[in-house]
């Protein structure tokens, strides 16, 4: 599992916003190099070529990655998928441009993630199975 996949999925796929909380779910699949993603009914597929990743949205969203060293930076015309993740041992720390910060904490194949802005907070639970991950965010 890698960090910081989640955080870009999550920043584009559950806005914080004003509201009731519900839970949410979804499923990612791994096969060559491609990434394939279903969110609440919104797919996408992420491509990795060298230490970049360009990730394509259902909704019309998109997103490219950049991975150096420790830090990924993220660049999308949404605010909400442009950022800088840093990464230490197990955990990850995500400042996103709409104002989200996120933290990730990876034990095994299971991924545990919390994305604050003002006073919401979403919290998601991923486990991984072989070349699927399984999501479930409230």
């Amino acid at each position: 599992m890698r960090h910081s996949l989640m955080g870009l999925i999550l920043g584009l796929l559950i806005p914080l916003a004003p509201g009731p909380t519900f839970a949410q779910s979804g499923t990612t699949m791994q096969f060559s190099g491609t990434t394939y993603y279903n969110f609440n009914g919104i797919t996408g597929t992420g491509q990795q070529f060298g230490n970049t990743e360009y990730y394509n949205f259902s909704n019309g969203q998109s997103a490219t990655r950049q991975h150096f060293g420790n830090m990924d930076y993220y660049s999308s015309p949404s605010p909400g998928l442009s950022g800088t993740v840093q990464t230490s041992g197990n955990q990850a720390y995500g400042n996103w441009n709409d104002g989200t910060c996120s933290t990730q904490q990876c034990f095994g194949n299971t991924e545990y993630d919390t994305f604050q802005r003002g006073n919401q907070t979403i919290r998601c639970t991923s486990q991984q199975f072989g070349n699927q991950t399984f999501t479930n965010c409230q």
